[in-house]
């Protein structure tokens, strides 16, 4: 049996284990009472307004031969409905070598703004449309046109004493699961002139056409020519319709009181070939070749068209030469026509208007994408 002191010693000890579980517990129960308090999304979510940019890099501005665009995706994040949209189309091409006339430029890509309905988990596909661009030079080769939602057209020209217009400027574009929903068009691209000799004409180069816009007809007289001549710019898109050519063409070797003449014939803008290719803008025409007694020929490419939602027609490009004495000779041609702006259902207060991005001075100018949302935690 045991003695009141071992159970005095039994009952302490019993106590002490007691209390040394309870204290246990007590610390135990408010961590796990506090890891099931925090929400798992607290460290991933920040509450506010995010903004978004998709801009084309100034290096990718300045090559003749390639105008890159910029694409950039985008998953909608959970519990944002709705995102506010900027979107500006490419600029058309003007070249920074013999101008037609101050101010003569390429076409202003198309600015769309509003509020587009998302669903959270959609893939938005962010599209910022490069600009045309021109010479620098005569003989400089072909001018690639700006990349986009719809490429803008190149323009083509061969000989050393060529000059080429301007090529067209791309589309920027907000796409959503592939679908476009939003759509600014690229400016068409500036055509231009040559003449021999240099002096005693009135000569004007046609102006690219704005997104949407036909491109501005060329002109050119002399008192030798009984009116003025003119080289038809190309026709803008409107909707879903592509550009076309605009007036008559004519076809190489007509005479006209010792002169020959040949009118080249407009591009027309294709139709798109993909869910993200858009329309593409008409590539320019070349003149015919005419050589003065002593000189090299002349020849010149039009502008391109601009590209977006549906393609602007290419301009249409002029040469002529005066065989008998004393010589004349010239060779010009218009503007490109301006690709075409788009809005889906899905928008609201969406307004299509013209930006401030037309090329003057012989380098690409670009579009963007900016979008904006709420997040709310």
């Amino acid at each position: 049996m045991l003695n009141e002191n071992e159970n005095e010693k039994g009952a302490l000890a019993g106590a002490t284990t007691r209390r040394s579980l309870v204290r246990a517990a007590a610390w135990s129960v408010p961590v796990i009472a506090v890891a099931t308090a925090v929400p798992r999304v607290a460290a991933s979510c920040v509450p506010g307004v995010v903004e978004k940019k998709v801009l084309v890099p100034a290096v990718n501005t300045t090559s003749f031969t390639s105008g890159p665009r910029t694409v950039e995706l985008l998953t909608v994040p959970d519990g944002v409905t709705s995102i506010t949209f900027e979107v500006l189309g490419g600029g058309g091409g003007c070249g920074s070598y013999a101008k037609a006339s101050a101010g003569a430029g390429g076409g202003a890509g198309g600015l769309v703004t509003g509020e587009l309905a998302v669903t959270p988990g959609a893939t938005l596909t962010l599209i910022a449309g490069n600009g045309g661009i021109g010479p620098s030079a005569l003989d400089q080769g072909s001018m690639a046109g700006g990349e986009g939602y719809g490429y803008g057209g190149w323009t083509p020209i061969t000989e050393a004493t060529g000059l080429t217009g301007g090529s067209g400027g791309g589309g920027s574009a907000i796409l959503v699961n592939g679908v476009p929903a939003v759509v600014a068009g690229g400016g068409g691209g500036v055509g231009c002139v040559q003449a021999r000799p240099a002096t005693g004409w009135t000569i004007t180069g046609g102006t690219g056409g704005a997104a949407g816009q036909n491109g501005v007809d060329g002109r050119i007289s002399r008192q030798q020519i009984p009116t003025p001549e003119i080289a038809q710019g190309g026709g803008g898109a409107s909707g879903a319709t592509p550009g076309q050519p605009r007036g008559s063409n004519g076809s190489a070797g007509n005479g006209d009181n010792g002169w020959k003449r040949d009118i080249g014939i407009a591009g027309t803008a294709p139709s798109g070939t993909g869910p993200d290719s858009g329309g593409k803008g008409g590539n320019g025409v070349k003149s015919a070749k005419f050589t003065l007694t002593g000189a090299g020929p002349l020849q010149t490419g039009s502008g391109g068209g601009g590209g977006g939602y549906a393609g602007g027609a290419s301009g249409t490009s002029v040469a002529r030469v005066y065989d008998f004495s004393p010589q004349y000779q010239y060779a010009f041609s218009g503007g490109g026509g301006g690709g075409s702006s788009y809005i889906s259902s899905a928008v609201s207060g969406g307004v299509i208007a013209l930006g401030a991005n037309g090329s003057t001075d012989g380098v690409r100018h670009p579009g963007h994408v900016i979008i904006s949302y709420t997040v709310v935690c």
